[in-house]
């Protein structure tokens, strides 16, 4: 697993905010996940953050599961972190997941 440092604020809030260009190589079937802090920032009712260990772990627990379950477990996850059935967070949240198709002959549709 790679993590990329960001490296400006998020896209679009100001019009004119320069960002640095950062490069990785992905590879066939690889995952690249994309996250607003309120992903890290989600509370515990005791104010723990869920923190971008959490979100490491949680990642690294199901490599193997199809994108949407990956994601479908990693917002479970932080839902039952935050100990509410629906997400009541205090910043926006978002998830964008892609995965690298496979390599052609792997069997995997990807």
């Amino acid at each position: 697993m790679e993590e990329l440092a960001p490296t400006g604020a998020a896209i679009g809030m100001f019009p004119n905010e320069p960002y640095d260009e950062t490069r990785t190589r992905l590879h066939a079937g690889d995952r690249f996940l994309v996250y607003t802090d309120g992903l890290v920032d989600a509370a515990s009712p005791g104010h723990e953050a869920f923190a971008p260990g959490r979100v490491r772990k949680q990642l690294a627990a199901g490599p193997d599961a199809d994108i949407d379950r990956w994601t479908d477990d990693l917002l479970t996850a932080v839902r039952e972190w935050c100990g509410h059935a629906e997400l009541a967070l205090e910043d926006d949240l978002t998830v964008v997941a892609i995965q690298m198709p496979a390599s052609p002959g792997s069997g995997d549709p990807g």
